[in-house]
This record gives structure tokens, C-alpha cells and sequence, in this order.
């Protein structure tokens, strides 16, 4: 009876041990299993969208180049950074540093772009294709400038007297804060009102002390300079205008000397009233500038 009791104890033994084994094969199985499921369901990373990173809706003027960079990423279908990608650029105004680039190790790419001629906005385009030829998602992607005339009015209307005293001077200053050298086609524009025009004398003082006669003694008894512009472009001669003035008239002293000097700075308008009795008050003037 003791002999039965103790085969029957090694046979569950020996049961529990094969029992056990097959568990372990089976885990390993399993395990292999689920390591060829994942192995088989693992894609390959491509190429799957562009997105604009920075340098959209920039301002700047024509002909100048965008203070920043334009830059590109492209992502995988995981959202992973994809090197390697052709991006294909083109502009409708201005030009750009190159036409194609190249995705770096951290999926971005980047581009200069110098602003047109036209006032307004400027489009560039970047497109990008993956390798089953297919369009990124977010391709084509459009990048906005906005290009600013390079052309400035500068104004002021704070009103000051005029005479009556014969040597009374006026001083009105704008102040420009903009860096840029002066263009051909400097404009002056000038309302005031006074009760004997050729009483006055009227310059205009650059930042660095240089002086420009606009008109002196000119217009006899007559009143006032109503909207008069002061172009060296004009037909029409100051010294042969008739108060107000009103229109475009040639300086008496052309601004050729003022081109090419900085725009910084102060810029004075003088009026001297170079007799007694008559007075009047500046209203408003302004000065048009053009930047390279």
C-alpha cells in the first residue's frame, strides 16, 4: 500500500513538471508569436506633410530682403521629422535664394526671399511631393509678405505764426526716425495762410544743415500758399506762380543736393517774414521721400 502511495506521488510530480514545460513552450510561443505580429505591422517612415515653421506674413519694403528666413518642416506619417525631402519654390514677385532645397537631419528647410516691385501683397508657393509621387499633406504651402511702398510722407500739422514783425522767423520740424538714403524725386508739400506772399521766404533745412530755397519774395500782394507742391518735376516755375500757389511748381533751388544724404534726422521748414505789418500762420506741410 506504502509502495502505491509513493508512485502515485512521483507520477503527479512527473505530471506537474510536463505540465509546467508545455506552460513554458507555450509562453515562448506566444511570445514569438506577438514579436512577428508587431515585426509584420512596423512601416517604414516616409515623407507625409509640410507645414511653414516661421517667416510668413512679414513686412517689408519693395526691392528689400525679408529680415527673416522663410523655413519649412517635413514630418513622417508618425509626426517625426523626415530628412531628405525636395521642396520646390516659386515666388510671384522678387526673388528667392534658391528655387529647390533639401530637408535637413531635423526635417527643416530654409530660404531667403528679396520683395518685387509691387506694392501689396507677394505670394511664395513650396511644394512638396512624397516618394509614390503623391502631394504632402499641406502642400502646395502658401507663405504672404506684404511689400510697403518705398516712398514715405512725412507730415505735420501743428500751426505757427507767421510775422508780423519784418525778420520774424517760423520753424516747424519733422523728425524722421527711418535709417535710408534719399532717392531722386524729393517733394515738398506746403499750406499757409499770410496777407502779402512776397513778404516771405521759405527754405527747407535737412538733417545735416543743408538748405534748399523753395520760394522767396514771390507772389506780390497776393494771399497765401494753398496746397502748393514744391517738385523739381513741375512745369510750372515758382517765381512766375501766382498766390495761393495752388498746384505743382518747380523750387527756386532744386533738390538735387539733398540726394543720397540720410533721411534721419531733423527736417526744418523756414519761414521768414521780411517786413512789418502782415502776418498769417503756417497750417501744415509735409515731405515726401523715397528710399533706394
Amino acid at each position: 500500500m506504502k509502495t502505491l502511495k509513493i508512485k502515485q506521488q512521483k507520477i503527479k510530480s512527473v505530471s506537474k513538471l510536463i505540465f509546467g514545460a508545455l506552460c513554458l513552450l507555450l509562453i515562448i510561443s506566444c511570445s514569438k508569436d506577438d514579436d512577428s505580429a508587431v515585426a509584420a505591422t512596423v512601416e517604414p517612415a516616409r515623407a507625409n506633410s509640410i507645414q511653414i515653421v516661421s517667416g510668413n506674413n512679414q513686412v517689408a519694403f519693395t526691392n528689400e530682403t525679408l529680415s527673416n528666413f522663410i523655413e519649412l518642416q517635413v514630418n513622417d506619417q508618425n509626426g517625426n521629422a523626415f530628412p531628405g525631402t525636395t521642396i520646390s519654390l516659386a515666388v510671384d514677385e522678387g526673388s528667392i535664394s534658391s528655387s529647390i532645397v533639401t530637408t535637413d537631419a531635423n526635417g527643416r528647410a530654409t530660404v531667403t526671399w528679396v520683395l518685387g516691385d509691387s506694392i501689396g501683397e507677394q505670394i511664395l508657393t513650396a511644394t512638396a511631393f512624397g516618394s509614390d509621387g503623391s502631394a504632402l499633406v499641406g502642400s502646395p504651402a502658401t507663405i504672404l509678405a506684404e511689400a510697403l511702398n518705398p516712398c514715405q510722407t512725412f507730415s505735420s500739422d501743428e500751426q505757427f505764426p507767421i510775422g508780423p514783425d519784418a525778420g520774424t522767423e517760423t520753424r516747424s520740424v519733422i523728425t524722421i526716425t527711418d535709417e535710408f538714403l534719399i532717392e531722386p524725386g524729393i517733394i515738398v508739400n506746403l499750406d499757409l495762410e499770410h496777407t502779402f506772399d512776397a513778404d516771405l521766404d521759405i527754405f527747407l533745412i535737412a538733417p545735416d544743415g543743408r538748405i534748399t530755397e523753395l520760394s522767396s519774395d514771390n507772389g506780390s500782394s497776393g494771399n497765401n500758399y494753398t496746397n502748393t507742391i514744391f517738385d523739381e518735376q513741375a512745369s510750372a516755375l515758382v517765381i512766375n506762380g501766382i498766390a495761393p500757389f495752388t498746384g505743382a511748381f518747380r523750387p527756386e533751388e532744386a533738390f538735387t543736393l539733398l540726394e543720397g544724404i540720410q533721411a534721419a534726422g531733423d527736417w526744418t521748414l523756414l519761414i521768414i517774414d521780411d517786413q512789418n505789418v502782415d502776418e498769417g500762420t503756417l497750417l501744415s506741410w509735409s515731405l515726401f521721400l523715397c528710399r533706394p
